[in-house]
């Protein structure tokens, strides 16, 4: 399912989209009647492959994210056994895609002899059905124009998206020069129409950052940005790499891109989440950091394959196991929360009840809850959603070239996802836990999660000082001192949006004054102040910070130590 939240338009413009989407697709959806089916493999016994030679089956840079996370290459790594799969093929049936991780294969055939003849092979241990393709019946919505540009005093030219960042306090990151660069993202939708046309893109394929793209939706895969496919992949791109200056800034503007098609978005089948499987065994293996889902699954239309709330627990439908694999390999899954909040089904979808991931709920632009956000917890008590990204209104790019609005937690999830390539940028050492640990840390109600809001809103530039050794000291009201304490070279002191004015002291132990500041905030965002004391001695000094330079009303004060 696409998580995209619907706004209504009127039945002519319904039938008019319903006519061209059915006879572009008409051609394929018959060609390919045949039933699909998973069938698992006992073993991966006499592979040719072998742990020991990993740069046979994942790139370099695979290889090395492992090995900065210190996670060992095991026989989850290994590929399906090719024998298997050639014996398979001899039998008549077509192999669409293995599954490395759950050491099996989606295969296709219309012949019950054939699939007899598969079952009966010495390796093959069970199989499922997973789909029979069926007439189109999904439409997708139209996304909303923008009428007004909000106007920016950053250095990057957001426009309308500025509030979209800010909101997650992205701009700090950015100032700092974290805008993504060398970080890949996979992305994870129905299709990417037009979006290799769309101006907003133009920065990411003139310097070659579009590493490539995968269609895991057919046996004979189209090109994910033929115009009938999906536009919602193009919308969500563009709330990461996006950059059409005064209209639209992505979250992370320079970051490699893999653009990868795991759902056909006409109907709802079982093999999508396999087809999720795949994609995340493919983007791990060509080196992904981040993966960026804005699809969701818990009905289908065969009955037979729904899932139950019971379900929701990381470890039961097929994408939510591959999901935690992914964070098994040192990856980041983003995913949206899912936007049947106040249905009968008001919880997440699956994977966002995945384990050791990133699930993004959506917000308006003030901050508030929206409606249709899935809500948690999971069935084993964890709090879902983690954390929160505006999804209401959100800026994106339209696959007919212009820039506009949508809504869903499709676009909360990617926004974030961006910022986590940014924050991760600055912090290359980090683990993935520990990346997801700090945004987690950084929300806004991080100390009272609840299972509507997660964590709240990240603020990415607090994030960034937590994984930088800067710790919580007093919270207080209004004002956190994030050095660590003792510290080495520099007091690092965090400043709300709220505070605008306000006037800093340090002095030593005999009062001198060492240091004094009147900090006038201009932005519209949380502010740190960095105080370098590298040149004073090691010891004990105070820290003291006034409402203003008349110091008739203090706000915050703080023994630290200063030591090599």
């Amino acid at each position: 399912m696409i998580a995209i939240y619907t706004f209504g338009f009127s039945l002519l413009k319904k039938t008019v989209l319903f006519f061209v989407l059915f006879f572009l697709f008409i051609g394929r959806v018959f060609s390919q009647t045949d039933d699909k089916f998973y069938v698992q493999f006992t073993d991966k016994n006499n592979s040719p492959f072998s742990i020991q030679q990993p740069q046979l089956y994942l790139s370099q840079k695979s290889i090395d994210r492992r090995a900065k996370q210190s996670i060992s290459i095991n026989e989850s790594d290994l590929p399906v056994n090719p024998n298997y799969l050639a014996k398979i093929k001899q039998l008549g049936a077509t192999i669409l895609y293995p599954l490395k991780w759950m050491n099996g294969a989606v295969i296709q055939t219309s012949s019950p002899q054939i699939l007899d003849s598969v079952l009966n092979l010495s390796f093959v241990s069970s199989n499922k059905t997973v789909n029979r393709i069926r007439p189109i019946k999904k439409l997708e919505e139209i996304i909303e124009p923008i009428s007004t540009e909000k106007q920016s005093n950053s250095t990057l030219p957001y426009g309308n998206s500025l509030n979209q960042i800010e909101m997650l306090n992205g701009v700090c990151l950015h100032e700092k020069g974290f805008t993504g660069s060398a970080m890949t993202i996979a992305v994870f939708d129905a299709g990417f129409a037009k979006s290799n046309l769309h101006t907003t893109f133009d920065s990411l394929r003139n310097n070659n950052r579009l590493l490539g793209t995968k269609d895991f939706t057919f046996l004979n895969p189209i090109d994910v940005f033929d115009p009938s496919t999906s536009g919602h992949g193009t919308a969500v791109l563009g709330t990461m790499a996006g950059y059409s200056p005064g209209n639209l800034v992505g979250t992370a503007p320079s970051a490699n891109y893999w653009l990868i098609r795991s759902e056909y978005a006409p109907n709802e089948y079982l093999i999508e989440e396999y087809n999720w499987a795949a994609a995340a065994e493919f983007a791990d293996s060509v080196g992904a950091d981040i993966i960026n889902s804005s699809l969701g699954y818990s009905t289908f239309d065969d009955v037979t394959q729904n899932h139950t709330m019971q379900d929701l627990n990381g470890k039961t439908s097929v994408c939510s196991k591959a999901a935690l694999h992914c964070a098994r390999k040192g990856m980041i899954v983003c995913s949206s929360a899912g936007n049947s909040g106040g249905s009968s089904w008001p919880k997440v979808g699956f994977p966002a009840d995945a384990d050791s991931i990133i699930t993004v709920g959506a917000v308006d632009a003030n901050q508030s809850i929206v409606g249709f956000s899935s809500v948690g917890p999971t069935a084993d008590g964890r709090i879902k959603p983690d954390v929160m990204a505006q999804g209401l209104a959100s800026v994106v790019a339209n696959s007919n070239g212009a820039i506009g609005t949508s809504s869903g937690t499709s676009f909360s999830s990617p926004i974030l996802a961006g910022m986590v390539a940014c924050l991760w940028q600055s912090n290359p050492t980090k683990k993935n836990k520990e990346i997801i640990d700090a945004i987690r840390k950084s929300g806004n109600i991080a100390d009272s999660p609840n299972n509507q809001y997660g964590y709240g809103i990240p603020d990415f530039c607090k994030a960034d000082q937590l994984l930088k050794g800067m710790v919580e000291i007093n919270l207080g009201n209004e004002i956190v001192f994030y050095s660590s304490n003792p510290f080495t070279e520099k007091c690092v002191i965090y400043f709300p949006n709220e505070i605008k004015n306000s006037y800093i002291e340090i002095m030593d132990v005999n009062g001198k004054l060492l240091f004094n500041e009147s900090i006038i905030q201009t932005q519209n965002f949380n502010y740190l102040k960095e105080i370098n004391m590298i040149n004073t001695s090691n010891g004990v000094y105070f820290l003291k910070i006034y409402k203003d330079n008349s110091k008739s009303d203090i706000l915050f004060s703080k023994k630290i130590v200063k030591i090599n």
